[in-house]
This record gives structure tokens, C-alpha cells and sequence, in this order.
């Protein structure tokens, strides 16, 4: 979607390199963001341009092109900064569940799937072990109450997309096969 509306502004031997510059920038970026929790300014953003150097960014960027996995780089970050957000240390676990976290974190892991297949199980799997050591570390079930109400709608929302196309999927293996049947090729 995005290299088809980047094509109706620029010329289409120039979209490749546009995708491939706005994801290395959200990468940095989304690093940058998750590294702010913890770091003042400047090794925050030494973390983003890191994130952007690194030697499997590079790989992926320059040998493969594999923009899918690229988007990873900026999901993760993004899903890392809103899993692990507490804005009400004090308050009680339902105000630390919804403060405000829960539902960017359900669109993030719903980006991690539409993007790509192992970026969302990659994510999922993430969510899940971050969320259980936090509850474990803070001695609070707020950040897996978060991470269910998240998972249940950053599935949800993927699925609107993902079940009409394993349906089209479905339906168009069964003409496939009644085509083979017909014309007498099958195996």
C-alpha cells in the first residue's frame, strides 16, 4: 500500500528507495522513542542510528531488500516502548492497565502481522514474555491484563483482512482442483 501511494508522486524506479528510506527512518526513529524511557537525549538517539546500522538492518536492506522484514525493525521498538509504559506507578491495576497504552500497543502488534508472517509471531511471542516478567518484576497482573486486552484486538484487527483472504485462499484451491478434475491433469 505504501509503495502504491508513494508511486502516485514519485517516479516508480525511485519508490523502492523511498520505502526503503522511511522504513530505516521509522526504524531510528521508533528506536530512538523506546530508548527515551530510559536514556537521556543523545544515547537515545545514538541507540536509533545503531538500530539503523546494525548488520542485520544493512543485510536486510542492501542484499535482500525484504521490506516486510524492514518493517520490523520500527514494529518491535514501538511494541516494546507501549508493552512496557507505566504512567501510574501508584494507581490501582485497572488505571495501570488503561493508561492510555493499551490500545496503541493492540495496533502495533496488528502492524507486526499485517507487515509480516514471523514479524507478528516474533511479536506475539515478545508481548507475551514481556509481559509476564514485568508482572513478575512489578508483582502486578497490569501488564498481562494489557497484553491480553492487546493481543485479543491486535488479532482481531488483522483478522478483518486475514480471513476474507485464507477464504478467497481456500476458494480459489477448491476451483483449482475441480479444474484438474475436469481437464483430467490431476495428480
Amino acid at each position: 500500500m505504501l509503495g502504491a501511494a508513494l508511486g502516485l508522486v514519485l517516479p516508480w524506479k525511485l519508490v523502492p528507495v523511498a520505502i526503503t528510506f522511511l522504513l530505516l527512518a521509522a526504524t531510528g526513529l521508533a528506536t530512538r522513542a523506546f530508548a527515551r524511557q530510559a536514556l537521556a537525549d543523545a544515547p537515545a538517539t545514538l541507540a536509533g542510528c545503531a538500530a539503523i546500522f546494525s548488520g542485520y538492518t544493512l543485510f536486510t536492506t542492501y542484499d535482500r531488500t525484504a521490506f516486510a522484514e524492514l518493517a520490523g525493525g520500527f514494529w518491535i521498538p514501538l511494541l516494546l516502548l507501549y508493552a512496557l509504559r507505566d504512567r501510574n506507578p501508584g494507581g490501582s491495576i485497572w488505571r495501570r492497565t488503561l493508561d492510555g497504552s493499551t490500545l496503541p500497543l493492540a495496533l502495533v502488534l496488528a502492524g507486526c502481522w499485517l507487515s509480516d508472517a514471523p514479524v507478528g509471531v516474533m511479536g506475539s511471542y515478545l508481548l507475551g514474555g514481556v509481559a509476564l516478567a514485568t508482572a513478575l518484576l512489578a508483582r502486578s497482573w497490569f501488564p498481562v491484563v494489557r497484553a491480553s486486552i492487546a493481543v485479543a484486538l491486535g488479532v482481531a484487527l488483522p483478522a478483518l483482512y486475514l480471513i476474507p483472504a485464507a477464504w478467497e485462499q481456500r476458494w480459489w484451491t477448491f476451483c483449482s482442483y475441480r479444474r484438474q478434475r475436469r481437464s483430467g491433469t490431476e495428480d
